[in-house]
């Protein structure tokens, strides 16, 4: 067949995708440290950690230039991040906390504005809302600061030359100068979720050839690719047309579990499982995605194992008794495939082999509890838990607690007794002897469990395990168990949907020609369960049309007791203050810092205005006093002054309900309808300002000169519906069909002249105004006339 061997793109198929996609991402660390990262779900990723020593760090890394992938399926490398907002949702256990000395820091590395190489240490807890193991993390590249306290300690990063950039993972008890051993290893995770990226430049170019497959397999190796996720090398496997079966080396270097040998090193203990847990996650994950994508997966094995790393009892040796090596460097060691076993039943027939007592092993038990509403619980055995994950026997039964304790008790001393197998040869075998069939034999006292059989040319080979009297307890007296707390569920009154519908304006998504109508429902308590919706279009004798529901969810609804204030959508509103009542006395609202309020946090529709507030201090029955102000968001400046007492208050979040603009006809006539288990009657309300999506923004920086002959130059700066950024050397987009405006003297519905320009300014002439009629307004007012609908006026007054 023909080759080509890539060394980069050039006219192949390309892809976009977000910066810090999840397949993307690698981990790095030092040995005997283990780490893994694996994706689970489209924007989240896992990383679980492997600590062997209390000195370890694991690094999370994303870097700007892909040194992973194939040449035609790499990412494009970019090392500009200015005006690029990076936000995540942080969870983690078993590591240190966010707020900790020694937490989560990110580095970054790359180079000052005038080129000098560097790195700057991101506290990951300054740009974090929520507790040091849950938290939303934000980070604006260009308002970006590395230390620890800020502003106090702040070293701003300079984000336009940034080679990558590391989250740092360490023990709970980490100290970076000491090198003493953890006993047993610690274990911790952490995952990023809800990965966004946006700003400028969000989205990355990124190789996507789909190589025709060719009928040849791939082999992998985890140690070639254990810092990468299965997704991203799955990806390039289908790429490069590689079908079928995967052969895949699990390694010689970093699969296995590691226990301390007394002398400051590491070796492998049989006593351990076989994967430690990074590297059971991994090949977990690798091995599901290789099956969704229809290939058979060939796990594969040597005779070898790190030197640094093998017990001195299982190396092959040389004639003079070194141990023997490969090349490798580091090396590794030749295993024994040496048998005893199997030599010692063909001299006698049989061969008995005892293992060491393991240690104790804790087992749980789920089951149904009957003294918590059968509700699933878990009792567990005697022991303690091993490295990894408790080992659960999953029981449909309803029991108590102390007998659900004994059966855990019962699994811990099972899997606690020593192994005693005996390999036994028979002639013939009778069709009742199958595996799991308990039997006696002659050589021995006691029962035996036939664990598997097998026939060989000199008759037929019994593997047995030493198995309990059968009929004698074996789980001893077993201490007082606990249930546990039960919480059942509050037995909570039905309430009425309380419900409001509205337009907002375009958010920039879609193609922005149909209304963004939501609603927001809710009730006054949590018994409250959700409405079906309906659509009253006007028409059809009073039909409605099922739209859907409200879900579970509550909005943060509300009324508010005052009027709220006029303010300057320019500035941070310092001064005002607004009383809301919400229809949940046990619903809250939360505080938001500066750089969340930019992101988009606690946005609130208020009467026809969005606002965003900073503070939210409870009154006391449900009545909250909001303060610290951002005015007139999504281009609403124009409803600051049209506020009154006892407007609809709604919180603009995720329980917002979107409807289907295909489903509800006319926003201006429609009514939207809501019906839940608490209602006596319908709920039914007019959609507020539904024109909001539709309508072109009002302009902005009007300025009107007196020019030496008399006339008057009008100018004033365009706006567009869904570009809510002011880009530097970019013209605004037009989102209209054409550009048209419109300028009248005074209010446009009665106006003393009017003109129609195509351009953003207008000239108007001595002898015009010279004409106009005694007592007519002495201002102008400006509008942008769109495809569907004309903005609000901006006024700009004659020139003094």
């Amino acid at each position: 067949m023909s080759f080509w061997l890539a060394s980069r793109r050039t006219v192949q198929a390309t892809d976009t995708i977000q910066r810090f996609d999840p397949r993307f991402w690698t981990v790095d660390f030092p040995r005997p440290a283990m780490a893994s990262v694996v994706t689970t779900a489209p924007d989240a990723l896992r990383v679980d950690a492997v600590f062997q020593k209390a000195n370890d760090l694991i690094g999370l890394i994303w870097e700007s230039e892909d040194r992973w992938d194939h040449p035609l399926l790499a990412y494009d490398a970019d090392r500009d991040y200015a005006r690029l907002t990076l936000s995540f949702r942080w969870r983690s256990s078993g590591i240190l906390p966010l707020d900790a000395v020694n937490g989560p820091t990110m580095t970054i590395e790359g180079r000052d504005a005038a080129g000098n190489p560097r790195a700057w240490y991101v506290r990951l807890w300054n740009y974090a809302l929520g507790t040091p193991t849950d938290a939303v993390v934000t980070l604006p590249f260009s308002e970006l600061a590395g230390g620890y306290l800020l502003p106090g300690e702040a070293d701003p990063v300079h984000p336009s030359d940034i080679d990558r950039m590391f989250i740092s993972l360490v023990a709970p008890d980490y100290s970076a100068t000491a090198t003493t051993p953890f006993s047993p290893a610690v274990t911790g995770w952490a995952e990023l979720s809800a990965i966004r990226c946006g700003g400028q430049k969000p989205m990355l170019t990124i190789g996507d050839v789909m190589v025709p497959p060719h009928g040849l397999s791939m082999a992998t190796g985890y140690d070639d690719g254990y810092n990468q996720t299965p997704a991203r090398l799955l990806r390039t496997i289908r790429g490069l047309g590689y079908r079928g079966s995967i052969n895949h080396y699990v390694g010689m270097s970093h699969f296995f579990p590691l226990a301390g040998d007394g002398a400051g090193g590491f070796v492998v203990d049989p006593a351990l499982p076989a994967f430690n847990p990074a590297a059971e996650r991994w090949h977990s994950a690798f091995l599901a995605g290789a099956k969704a994508m229809g290939y058979t997966v060939i796990l594969s094995q040597s005779f070898e194992l790190l030197a640094q790393h093998c017990p001195a009892g299982w190396q092959q040796r040389t004639a003079d008794g070194a141990p023997a090596r490969t090349g490798y460097s580091p090396p590794s060691a030749l295993l024994s495939p040496a048998n005893s076993q199997s030599s010692e039943v063909k001299a006698s027939g049989w061969s008995r082999k005892r293992e060491p007592m393991p240690r104790v092993r804790q087992c749980g038990v789920r089951y149904y509890d009957v003294a918590r509403d059968y509700q699933p619980g878990l009792q567990r055995g005697v022991g303690r838990s091993e490295q990894g994950d408790l080992e659960v026997i999953e029981l449909p039964a309803a029991l108590t607690a102390a007998e659900a304790q004994v059966l855990a008790g019962n699994a811990s001393r099972r899997a606690a007794r020593p192994a005693d197998t005996i390999s036994y040869r028979v002639t013939e075998i009778d069709p009742a002897i199958a595996p799991g069939a308990i039997v006696t034999i002659p050589i021995t006292s006691g029962l035996w469990r036939v664990a598997h059989w097998e026939w060989q040319q000199d008759g037929v080979l019994l593997s047995l395990t030493a198995s309990p009297s059968i009929g004698v307890a074996t789980a001893g007296s077993a201490p007082p168990a606990d249930a546990g707390r039960y919480n059942p569920a509050s037995d909570l009154m039905r309430t009425p949907t309380v419900l409001s519908a509205f337009a907002l304006p375009w958010d920039g998504t879609g193609s922005g020609t149909t209304s963004a109508v939501f609603t927001a429902a809710s009730g006054a308590s949590a018994g409250w369960t959700g409405a079906a919706l309906l659509a009253d279009l006007g028409g059809d004798g009073g039909a409605l049309t099922s739209i859907g529901s409200t879900g579970r969810n509550r909005a943060r609804l509300g009324r508010t007791i005052g009027a709220l204030p006029a303010a300057s959508p320019l500035l941070v509103d310092r001064q005002s203050t607004l009383d809301v009542v919400l229809v949940g006395t046990d619903q809250v609202l939360a505080d938001a810092s500066l750089a969340h309020l930019l992101q988009g946090a606690n946005r609130a529709r208020i009467g026809s205005e969005i606002a965003q507030f900073a503070t939210a201090e409870p009154i006391g029955g449900g009545i909250w006093r909001l303060r610290g102000w951002l005015r007139g968001r999504g281009g609403t400046e124009w409803a600051i002054g049209t506020h009154v007492a006892d407007e609809p208050f709604v919180l603009i979040d995720d329980a917002l309900v979107s409807l289907d603009p295909s489903m509800i006809g006319d926003p201006a006539t429609t009514h939207i309808v809501a019906v839940g288990l608490g209602d006596t009657a319908a709920v039914s309300v007019p959609i507020a300002d539904p024109g909001a999506t539709l309508r072109p923004l009002m302009p902005a920086h009007g300025t009107s000169t007196l020019e030496a002959d008399g006339s008057v130059t009008l100018a004033w700066v365009r706006r567009a519906r869904g570009a809510w950024l002011w880009l530097d050397g970019v013209d605004t987009p037009l989102s209209e069909e054409t550009e048209l405006w419109e300028v009248t003297i005074g209010d446009p519905v009665a106006p003393a002249l009017r003109w129609q320009t195509a351009v953003p300014t207008l000239r108007v002439t001595a002898a015009q105004i010279a004409g106009l009629p005694a007592g007519a307004p002495h201002y102008f007012s400006v509008r942008q006339i769109g495809q569907h609908a004309a903005s609000m006026p901006l006024r700009i007054d004659f020139p003094a």
